[in-house]
């Protein structure tokens, strides 16, 4: 039998709800050379489909790199009106010329609820840039939201103009999601008229600055994130514990490793490993811990620490996060969404909703921003159940850590 044919026959077969036939299609090609992405890229071009389009698409996006084997695969998804939607997950890969075309696609189609309106709002939020001089023919506010990312500085300031006529402050949390030094700027000369309330320094982090410091809120440059076996990168995931960890000050259940990231293979001069943690029980009260990991030595701030479970992982056993390029550098600004992945390191955050940063126990400095991790789907045929988006931050002085969950 073909790898086509087994494809076929896993998604064919009516004992199998569809969650199940996707985690069994991700299984097979993983477990193929070059883990199937040959193999998967073929499928999606003869797919005649729309879930096994999505299935086959969805696997491609969990891997990194193969940029012109999913070009071929998004040429292919234009042809057909209603699976071209699936080329959305292909958007950080596609040459400018098939993005082109794809947004060409869009304005004839004349219909802002076409299907290949979702693969526009990933230009969006990827690409921003290419979407800008068609912004007036784009009528879609989550669309235009991705559009902030980057935005020119006589925008910038007809916002801070309007603002200074209303005082409405949408159009500060529009200025900031610019993302731009400009933006920055703008808005540390309003500081005043906010009495450095959380609201402004909330502001300012989303522009990409810290109140009380020259650094910026995140780290250049940014990453994609992709869950791979454990040992393809130096950067751990849902490593098995042992030691001590933070508890669950509800039910006691010790919390797992979520990430660990090496620093001197990071181009962002951090001194020690940033490590990350996150809770394995699901109790609806708990938002965030912040841990300090030394050399034989781990201290909770703010809660209990007790012993690892040594047979638990968030990803069925060790992992690591295999890293590249993110094609959007200024900072994505549409609403982050639990289990899109990728994941994330460096940049600043794609929050659920804009969240003041922690502040760090030992020097009480904000901490940057450093990564997210979502709860995705991985290419093994399971889920990263993390809760929502686990946001990461870290003082790289005081070597503590911090994370955040939102839904």
């Amino acid at each position: 039998m073909s790898s086509s044919e087994e494809i076929r026959r896993i998604y064919t077969d009516p004992r199998l709800p569809g969650p199940r036939k996707r985690d069994r299609i991700f299984a097979y090609l993983y477990a193929l050379e070059e883990h199937g992405v040959p193999v998967a890229v073929e499928a999606l071009i003869a797919a005649d489909e729309r879930y096994l389009a999505g299935y086959l698409a969805q696997y491609l996006e969990l891997t990194p790199g193969y940029a012109e084997q999913k070009s071929r695969a998004a040429e292919a998804l234009r042809e057909h009106e209603e699976l071209v939607r699936s080329a959305a997950r292909l958007v950080p890969w596609l040459p400018e010329k098939t993005l082109h075309g794809l947004i060409d696609d869009y304005l004839a189609a004349g219909d802002p609820d076409a299907p290949v309106a979702s693969v526009i709002y990933n230009i969006g939020t990827f690409r921003p840039e290419l979407l800008r001089p068609v912004a007036d023919q784009i009528h879609d506010d989550d669309i235009q939201l991705g559009l902030l990312s980057g935005a020119p500085d006589h925008e910038a300031q007809q916002l801070l103009d309007q603002w200074e006529v209303t005082k409405d402050p949408h159009h500060l949390v529009q200025l900031a999601f610019m993302r731009t030094p400009f933006a920055s700027q703008a808005l540390l000369g309003v500081r005043d008229e906010f009495d450095g309330s959380p609201e402004w320094q909330t502001l300012l982090e989303l522009s990409g600055a810290l109140p009380d410091s020259s650094l910026p809120a995140g780290h250049s440059p940014a990453y994609m994130g992709f869950v791979a076996e454990h040992g393809r990168s130096p950067h751990q995931v849902a490593l098995p514990m042992s030691g001590e960890v933070p508890v669950c000050h509800l039910c006691e259940t010790p919390a797992g490793h979520l990430l660990t990231l090496s620093a001197k293979d990071l181009p962002y001069e951090l001194t020690a490993d940033p490590t990350f943690y996150w809770y394995t029980c699901g109790c609806e009260d708990i938002g965030s811990t912040t841990v300090r990991t030394e050399p034989g030595r781990t201290t909770v701030y703010y809660g209990p620490q007790g012993l690892a479970d040594p047979d638990f992982s968030f990803a069925g056993g060790a992992r690591s996060l295999v890293l590249e390029l993110h094609p959007n550098q200024v900072g994505v600004t549409t609403r982050g969404l639990t289990g899109q992945p990728p994941h994330q390191v460096g940049g600043l955050p794609q929050w659920v909703r804009p969240e003041i940063h922690p502040r760090c126990p030992e020097c009480s400095g904000v901490m940057r921003f450093l990564a997210f991790m979502n709860s995705a789907q991985m290419p093994f045929g399971r889920q990263l159940k993390l809760g929502g988006i686990v946001y990461c931050f870290w003082c790289d002085d005081c070597h503590v850590s911090s994370t955040k969950v939102q839904s």
